[in-house]
This record gives C-alpha cells, structure tokens and sequence, in this order.
C-alpha cells in the first residue's frame, strides 16, 4: 500500500496528486490492541449487484460501526451535521448522483473516502428512478440507426479548413485539415422519444486526442459535448441532456435538445483542441440514438462530476456556454500513476476537497482480486484512513536574521483518529544525525500541527547544492501516513524539466499551444541548452520559432494560438510583446540567415504594435472580438480595431520587454528612445509589478542605455516589486497566483538578487520559492505538475514561468545570455 498528498493550481479547480509512502508500524502497546472504532457508511443501492458481498462481514469483525446507505440517504444527510469516518464505494467506476452535491461537506467534516474505480471512480453517475438504480446512459430500446453509407454532406469549416468523409467498410473514415474549426456533417433519422441516449465508436490517429459532438436542432439551436479519442476503438454513450447549448440564445433553460428536434449530427475539432493547425483523421462507426433510462429532467437538475478537460467551456468559452452546474471530477489518475501498487492511500493537498484523505482502489469487475484479497485491502485501508497519523512531509523554512539566511525543520502532524497518540520522530539532515522530538496528539484533529526539529540551521546554497532531509516516525498506536523525506537538487531538477518539457513538445515546437506561454518554455530551453549544452533544447526551441515566422500575419502580428474563430480573427498587441521575446532570444542560436529572418520578423510585429499607439503615448489592445474598451466588455460581431490604452495597461506592460530587447539587439537610438518612453507611460499607471509586467522591467533594467535609466529602473524595480513581495506573508504560495502567471516573480527575484542587491531577506524568499516549485518532494511542485497526465492552460503558465527563474538561479543570467552578442552555436 502508498500513500500520497494531492492538490492544483490555484486559480485552476482541478487537483494534483502526489503519492508518498506508508509507514505501518506495530498496532500493539503493552501487548494489546488500540483503536478507535471508526464509523463506516457502506454505499449500498438497489438494482445494482453487491460490490464486495464479503465486505460488510469482514467491517463488522473488525469492530466496525457499519451503516449501507443509498443515494437517496446521501441527498438527505450528506449536508447535515455530522459524518462517518469513511464513506466505502464498492462499485467501480460508479457513484451516486448526490455524492456531486454532498462530497464537499462530507469531506469538510474530516469524512474520508474508500474508492474502487481507479483514475475513473467517478466517471458513471447512478440516479434513483421508479424502476430503480440507473446509470447515466442505461438504455432501453433502439430508436434510430445511421445507415453505414448514410452521406456525410453536410460539413462546417471556416474559409481555409477542408473535411473529407469516405465511408470504408462499416465506418466513416474522416480527414481534416484544420486552421480554425473543421466538422464532418450528416442528417440524423427522426426520434420519436422523449428521451435519449446518442452511441457510437470512435478511434483516432495519435494527434487526434478529442472530437466535439455536435446536435443540430430544426430551429438552428446547437448542442456540443466533448468526448476522449484513443487510437483504439472506443464506444461511447452520451445522453442528450448531457449536451450544451452552444451560442444558442433560445436553447436558454432547456434540458438539452429534444430528441424530435434533432436534424443534424456533426462531428470535428479547432485547431485548439488538436493543439495545432493541419491534418488530422479520425474513424467513427455504429451511430444510434437508444431510449433513456434517466429522464432528461433529472440529469440536468442535479450536478454531476465532469473531467475539466472535456468542458465544453473551456475549450469553446464560457460566455458561449454559460456556466455549468457540473463539479469537477476528483483527480485520482496521477495518484494511481505514482502508486504502483494496488492502492494509494492519498490526501488532497489543495482545491475544494483540500484535506480530505482518500484510498484509491482499481478493482475492475469480475475479477478474481475482487473477493478476499479485496476485502483484505478494503478493510486495512478503513483502519488506515480511520485511525492512522498523518505527516505531511518534511517542511524546510527559511528567515533572515543578522544578515544570514537560517533554516528551521518542520514536521505538520495530524490525528484524525477518536483517541489521542504520542508521535516520536527523529531527523537527518543530508545523513547527519540531528534530533528527536516527541508530541501527543488530540484525537479529531481537522488541521496538522507543527512539530518542529531544528531553529536556527545555516540555510545550504540551494541553487547549488542538494539538501536532503529525512525523519523517521513511530505512532503509540495506528499507523503513521506520509513520506518522510524532503530532497530538493535544483541544477537536477532543472535538468528533468528540461527532458519532461522536450518529451512534450509537439513537432512544431509548442507546449501548451498558446504562443505567449510557450514563449517562456522555449527560453527555459534555451536556458537550458546554454547551461547543459543538449543541443535537443535549442533544436525544439528554434522549431518554435519557424513556426512562429511561418505563421507570422501579413501585417506583423503573430498568431497567438488562439482566437480564431467563424467570426475572424483576434490578434492581440501584448500576446505579440511577449512572443517577440522569444523570436529575439532565438536570434543568439540561429545560423546568419535564420537569424536575419528572426530580426525581420520581429521588426515586422514592432511595426504592428507602434500602428496602435495612440497620441497620448499609450497603445491599443489590437484586432478583438470584443470591445476592451466598454466596461463590462462587451462582443463585437467582427474584428475590430480596439484602443483604449489606459483602461489596458497590460498592453505596454506586458510588451515593454519585448520593445526593450528589440532595442537592444538593434541597437538604434531611436528605438532605445521608444522604450524609454514606453515605461515612463507605464511606471505611474502600475503601482505593483508581478508576472510579465516585472519582466519587462527586468528587460529594461538590463538594456538601459544609461546608468540614469538604469538607476530609475532600479529604484522601480525596488518599490514596486521587492517590497510588496518582501512585505507580504511569508506563507503566501505567491506562485500559483493568476492561474500560475506569477511564478515568472521568481525570474524578477533572482535577477534582483544578483544584479541589484543580495539581501538575506530576498535570499530567504527565493529559497522558500524553490523548495516549493521545484522539490520532487513538494505538493503541487513544478516537477511534480509535469509528471501529470493532464496538463491545462494554468499548468503551462506555471511550469514554463516558473522555470524562467530557476534557470536563472542555477546559472545566473543564463536565460539573457549571449543576448546582443551571439555568434551562432
């Protein structure tokens, strides 16, 4: 059995998994047994086969108090006072519908959770009807059936998208070369029901990793859902009232389209959800539209829980959607991935089940482990999560103190067991002997206290060298849960971010897919080459930039990776600012033509941007769909020349280093003069840097022309960035805020700390950011976050800003290296 902590992103709602290992340690004192004896709800519905039959037996010998309890029960007392120790699901993939409803208060009031689907223990929502339990997608009989050789003629694609449906055999083989949206189209028999539930199979070329589904009604109302793709054929059941409107007014309040209303099925993908633009192919076969056991009323008047990544919102835009009742799904996949093992015994680290404490099981139906053995495993993971002790994991903490940057060792603890244990546990610092402490904990404790080891340690240079500390922990009674080890080695972890973010990176070069993030990942490349010499790196990285020149529009802006649509296309000054920086960086890499090509380019986008300056000095937001400046915004029906400089500052905040580095590399007065100009506008407007705002100043801090300009900048960079970030709680996980985009903070830190001042404060601060960003060991860290299955929008920020800065701290200034004299490499 492992165990793990898991957690996410802060502005993101989906959760991390981290899984460390389980100390089990003798359950005897004075030769006898101490327990508390949990209470256990054992989720129990009609209509539904016994998952684990033995398992009430074997709780109940155990001392267990056993409750089974149904959906129903669940609605009704899930969000009253009071819970059980652990809530049991024995069946698979499958949960009760109120469970979406009540697990937030459940887990709230120290409730942990015994789960047996896996990564998919919540992908099958179970709802009470007359007839009983019924899944999601239960059906009854077939209502209509595409004909194999049905016509598919009827295709939706922008003006330079193409689609190609040939039927082969019994399936429809499609092809899409897709530069914003691209659909295969065929009409759909009638459906006399009220009800229903779409199915088909589906299977994809490795590119192809998710399709949209699309219900056209008769009245022009669109319904979409998003479903996974594999290689493999894959059969999949969605019912009608799982759809969403899609920029549908008058589907507003409905329950999803009505099975009569039907007209028309299409299938395809954006250049967003491929994660680039081109060719694409995929196979689908076996459509029918079968009798729903659910009624549509009731699946969309209770929430159910959803996988993020298949949100229709997300990759269609909520204000085109609206909001959704859904949760999202508990995040288990990554703990399962690192575990292993049969089990992972987990606990949420952050997100709306922050705290709660889980055992995660993968017991497929049928199998021969789901009798005894399960049982066997079922059961020690009740007395585990019920009575167990909890350590967090080691928690180094750096202060500043007469100058010197100091270390203090904690250990969070935590017993949420009905009786109090006494916990003694012994530390090593990088193997050396240190100190043994011994506490007692209350019993129900919701919250970790902190034992502490040692005050006061000579912090070690943590960009530098390794530390390692290890703690060995024994309970009076129960287990102990929870790794006890922290090891953070920067240049290694540096090194593994580099290889992960390389294994990642698609043909063209891009990571997320967004050129203003990726921007910052190939120069974590960049820096990475320059620091390890991988010629991998800087080969990836410049792949990006041909793409980038490619891509380039006519009048100069780049192509952000997003924002085309059926309406046109947006093209933003500032994503252009930032994705500059990038081309320019490339420059000091490219061979003598390539490099020429890179200049061009970007004084191309130079030329776009000083075509939205307006008289006062400020500049425009650039091509948009919607008027930045109305507040609240609001939509245009076609590309528009937006302005409105003061109330977006962002635009010259977020391309000043951009202007700067274009300055620098050129090396014209008059250009210089520009910049200096730029951030005179910006300086007064912008009382607090963070994110790419301080990375531009960083920029125009490093190429000033004058050591006056540089001194303002300086003096700037001090009132707007070190003191706030110095002020602020040291506890503050400043680096997941704004969906991840401050991480680039730790890039201005360090640069501060080795170019303005090294003060022991900014020091201390720059080690507590590493040990949480970067140790294999932390909850949420950068390596940990990359480890993951799924990596969204704010996973990308995170990582790839991030690690800008501890480039920097491993070789300092690496990431501007060469920047105006590079011969090529």
């Amino acid at each position: 059995m492992r165990v793990g902590w898991t957690g996410g992103v802060a502005a993101q709602r989906c959760a991390r998994l981290k899984v460390l290992a389980l100390l089990l340690v003798s359950l005897m004192t004075g030769g006898r047994a101490v327990s508390a004896v949990p209470t256990v709800w054992l989720w129990q519905e009609e209509g539904l086969a016994d998952g684990l039959p033995e398992l009430p037996a074997r709780l109940r010998a155990e001392g267990c108090a056993l409750r089974f309890v149904d959906g129903a029960a669940l609605a009704a007392e899930g969000l009253k006072p009071g819970a059980p120790d652990v809530l049991v699901l024995p069946y698979g993939d499958r949960y009760p519908i109120a469970l979406a409803d009540t697990l937030d208060a459940l887990t709230a009031r120290g409730c942990a959770l015994v789960v047996t689907g896996g990564e998919r223990s919540f992908a099958r929502p179970v709802y009470p009807t007359a007839a009983g339990a019924r899944g999601l997608t239960e059906t009854g009989d077939e209502l209509a059936r595409l004909a194999p050789d049905a016509a598919w003629n009827r295709p939706l694609a922008g003006p330079d998208d193409h689609v190609c449906a040939e039927v082969t055999g019994n399936a429809v083989r499609v092809t899409l070369n897709v530069a914003a949206y691209a659909y295969a189209g065929t009409d759909l028999p009638f459906v006399d029901a009220a009800d229903a539930v779409l199915e088909l199979e589906l299977r994809g070329e490795p590119t192809v990793r998710r399709l949209s589904l699309d219900l056209h009604e008769q009245d022009g109302a669109r319904w979409k859902q998003i479903v996974p793709v594999s290689p493999e054929w894959t059969r999949h059941r969605i019912h009608f009232a799982q759809f969403v409107p899609y920029a549908s007014p008058r589907a507003t309040g409905r329950n999803g389209p009505a099975p009569a209303s039907v007209a028309r099925f299409s299938v395809g993908m954006t250049h967003a959800m491929g994660g680039r633009r081109g060719g694409f192919a995929f196979e689908l076969r076996g459509v029918r539209v079968l009798r729903a056991q659910v009624a549509a009323a009731q699946v969309a008047g209770a929430p159910r829980f959803a996988d993020e990544d298949l949100s229709v919102a997300r990759w269609f835009g909520a204000q085109h959607v609206g909001e959704s009742r859904n949760r999202p799904a508990p995040r288990l996949r990554d703990g399962m991935r690192c575990a292993q093992t049969d089990t992972a015994i987990l606990r949420m680290y952050g997100g709306p089940l922050q705290g709660s404490r889980w055992a995660v099981f993968d017991l497929a139906p049928g199998s021969v482990a789901r009798n005894e053995t399960a049982v066997d495993r079922v059961t020690q993971a009740v007395r585990t999560l019920a009575t167990g002790v909890w350590q967090e994991g080691l928690r180094p903490r750096f202060r500043a103190a007469e100058g010197r940057v100091l270390m203090d060792v904690c250990l969070p603890l935590m017993n949420p067991g009905a009786a109090p244990v006494t916990v003694t546990a012994t530390l090593s610092v990088n193997g050396a002997g240190r100190s043994s402490r011994t506490i007692t904990l209350p019993a129900r404790q919701s919250e970790a206290v902190d034992l502490v080891f040692a005050e006061g340690l000579a912090a070690p240079r943590l960009a530098q060298e390794p530390l390692e500390l290890c703690v060995a922990t024994r309970a009076s009674a129960g287990p102990v849960v929870g790794d006890g080890r922290f090891r953070l080695d920067a240049r290694a972890a540096l090194r593994g971010i580099c290889d992960a973010m390389l294994a990642r990176a698609r043909e063209d070069g891009s990571l997320h897919g967004y050129s203003f993030i990726d921007n910052r990942g190939i120069r974590v490349l960049l820096g990475g080459y320059e620091i390890f010499c991988d010629s991998r790196y800087r080969d990836a990285a410049l792949r990006w930039g041909m793409t980038l020149l490619a891509e380039q529009r006519e009048d100069g802006g780049y192509r952000m990776g997003y924002g085309i649509t059926s309406k046109g296309e947006e093209c933003y000054v500032a994503d252009g600012g930032e994705i500059v920086v990038g081309i320019l960086r490339l420059a000091a890499y490219a061979e003598p033509a390539l490099r020429g090509r890179l200049l061009a380019s970007a004084d191309r986008y130079m030329r776009y941007r000083e075509s939205f300056r307006v008289p006062e000095g400020g500049i425009g937001v650039g091509w948009c769909l919607h008027d930045y400046g109305q507040r609240p915004v609001t939509p245009l029906d076609t590309p528009t020349r937006i302005y409105a400089p003061e109330r977006n500052t962002y635009t010259i905040g977020c391309s000043l280093a951009g202007a700067y580095g274009h300055a620098a590399l050129r090396g014209q007065p008059d250009l210089f003069r520009r910049a200096a100009a730029d951030a005179d506008w910006l300086m007064p407007r912008t009382r607090r840097l963070s994110g790419a705002f301080v990375e531009s100043v960083v920029f125009a801090h490093a190429f000033a022309e004058t050591p006056e300009r540089r001194g303002l900048y300086a003096d700037y960079l001090r009132t707007a960035f070190l003191a706030p970030m110095l002020d602020a709680s040291k506890e503050q996980a400043w680096w997941f805020h704004s969906d991840g985009r401050h991480a680039l903070n730790l890039f201005g830190l360090v640069y501060c700390a080795h170019r303005l001042e090294e003060r022991a404060e900014l020091t201390a601060e720059i080690y507590r950011a590493l040990c949480a960003m970067f140790s294999t060991d932390a909850p949420r860290s950068i390596p940990e976050t990359l480890a993951g299955q799924k990596l969204g929008q704010s996973e990308w920020l995170y990582i790839s800003y991030g690690t800008l800065g501890l480039v920097d701290a491993v070789s300092p200034s690496a990431s501007l290296a060469r920047w105006t004299d590079a011969p090529p490499r």
